[in-house]
């Protein structure tokens, strides 16, 4: 089946709404085509080898108010047994 021959008996019939999201639809199809043909090219330019990224990361080291927090549940539990 020729496009000319699916316009006519397809999409003319459609309404606005289904012709916009048929347009979105294949606008997605083609975004996922070129990922999936040049998506290692694509995040090669977004994070350039060689760049450093800083990643900032919670203190999680143990200090004096862990080890009050640590007590006091030792305390709790054992006065609930």
């Amino acid at each position: 089946m020729i496009l000319m021959d699916v316009e006519k008996q397809y999409i003319e019939p459609m309404s606005r709404v289904e012709k916009k999201q048929l347009i979105r639809d294949v606008q997605r199809m083609l975004v996922d085509d070129e990922i999936e043909q040049h998506g290692d090219e694509i995040l090669r330019q977004m994070f350039p080898s060689g760049m450093a990224y800083e990643i900032s990361t919670p203190n999680v080291t143990p200090d004096a108010t862990d080890r009050v927090a640590l007590a006091q549940l030792h305390q709790e539990r054992e006065h609930a047994i």
